[in-house]
């Protein structure tokens, strides 16, 4: 008697949860997205989220959320739907990366020689992605002056990262204005002691790596 209340309990509980989500997709011309979001909650995705080439439904992303958070592991997949990459999104940490499904390429450093190819496995935030822009978010200023006169948009910010782990060089890739320009090169550069090298031919060398800033008047 006891077990079969327990288990009425717990139909009762997944019952009530299936009646506060409701299944989604979106339309595009190029993807689409099939996930779930809960009725009630100001949260706009939890539990699984896919992303299919609208060509011919070709699964592209597996991933799930949480309360409107990535979490878990995530799948991602190359145009011919082979596993390009698997990422934990609860941390940000690559957990399995193929390069042969990636057309990404790299420049790296090798004897003060630099040749571009494609790593075994890419540079990595050591502490994870998630912490990466954590620091990020917890250091950035958005300068009232830019703000006042209505300067936004997007930052790339290169640099270097050593087999110590250690990014050097850094420089603004792509910048909007020198004022947000000198902002994203000094948050990043808080970031350079905390980095994973890259790999390439099964040993860690010296890579390019890039981080985008992106500042939005709301």
């Amino acid at each position: 008697m006891k077990v079969s209340v327990v288990l009425f309990f717990l139909l009762i509980c997944f019952n009530a949860f299936d009646q506060e989500t409701v299944e989604v997709k979106t339309e595009g011309t190029e993807v689409y997205e099939l996930f779930y979001k809960l009725k009630k909650k100001p949260y706009s995705k939890h539990g699984s989220y896919k992303v299919f080439r609208t060509s011919d439904n070709l699964l592209l992303v597996d991933g799930n959320y949480d309360m409107g958070k990535k979490s878990g592991i995530w799948i991602y997949y190359n145009s011919e739907g082979v596993v390009r990459e698997k990422v934990d999104e609860t941390t940000g940490k690559l957990t399995f990366y193929n390069p042969e499904a990636d057309t990404v390429t790299t420049i790296i450093r090798v004897n003060g020689n630099t040749e571009r190819v494609k790593l075994d496995w890419p540079v990595e935030y050591a502490e994870g992605e998630s912490a990466m822009w954590q620091k990020i978010v917890t250091n950035i200023e958005y300068p009232e002056i830019a703000k006042e006169e209505g300067i936004s948009g997007e930052i790339f910010i290169s640099f270097f990262v050593g087999i110590d782990g250690i990014a050097r060089e850094h420089a603004v890739l792509k910048g909007v204005a020198p004022i947000l320009d000198d902002e994203a090169l000094r948050v990043v550069k808080l970031l350079s002691d905390k980095w994973q090298p890259a790999k390439y031919k099964g040993e860690p060398v010296e890579a390019l790596h890039v981080v985008s800033i992106r500042f939005t008047i709301a």
